[in-house]
């Protein structure tokens, strides 16, 4: 579950981090930059 608490916990590490929610949302931390927020659809 993507919450306030996880999302402001979540840090750049040397690799990218991502953490998904069970509704198919997840959120992309790169080492570098900005944090994506995005649908989960395949493709």
């Amino acid at each position: 579950m993507l919450t306030d608490t996880s999302l402001r916990s979540l840090k750049p590490a040397a690799k990218p981090v991502k953490k998904a929610d069970n509704g198919g949302l997840f959120v992309l931390v790169p080492p570098v930059g900005p944090e994506t927020l995005a649908p989960g659809i395949p493709v």
